[in-house]
């Protein structure tokens, strides 16, 4: 498959489009408030992995 730069997953919430589904889904979280990683150690919750990885960071800086 040859890479066309083609966007046709477009969000049913708002006018942005994706060239991966994946893309799409996790931007869905924006509209659905959805934040699925949760910090084990003060419960704030993320969007992304990476950025729950980027906070328990500052937990280590501050022990």
């Amino acid at each position: 498959m040859a890479h066309t730069g083609e966007k046709r997953y477009s969000c049913p919430t708002c006018d942005k489009s994706f060239s991966r589904l994946y893309n799409r889904d996790v931007h869905m979280r924006i509209h659905t408030k959805e934040k699925p990683y949760i910090c084990p150690r003060c419960n704030k919750s993320f969007r992304l992995k990476q950025h729950l990885q980027g906070h328990l960071v500052t937990h280590d800086r501050n022990e």
